[in-house]
């Protein structure tokens, strides 16, 4: 899970977590294995990366070969749990899916 990766997160304006991505692009740099081209982590979690922005679809880093990309704001059931009060259960059930090339 995500709660796994340790890293900053803040409420978001309707209410629900946040993970700073740029620490997640940290954090995965230690799992990227020395012969892989790059690794990139795709989760239905929300992203942030500045404090006045409200949202980051994804972020990569060239120099790290890393990338995180978030689905959360393209799926509907994210935003039909924020409105019914459940986003607790959508984010449980919520992982990091890696991919090394």
């Amino acid at each position: 899970k995500i709660e796994s990766f340790a890293v900053a997160t803040r409420p978001g304006a309707i209410g629900q977590i946040q993970y700073h991505s740029k620490e997640l692009l940290e954090k995965l740099k230690t799992k990227l294995k020395p012969d892989a081209y790059c690794l990139v982590s795709v989760t239905k979690q929300d992203l942030y990366l500045y404090d006045d922005r409200d949202f980051l679809f994804g972020v990569g880093g060239i120099y790290g070969r890393t990338g995180v990309f978030s689905f959360a704001r393209f799926d509907a059931e994210y935003f039909e749990a924020l409105q019914n009060g459940k986003l607790e259960q959508f984010e449980d059930n919520t992982k990091v899916i890696s991919y090394r090339v």
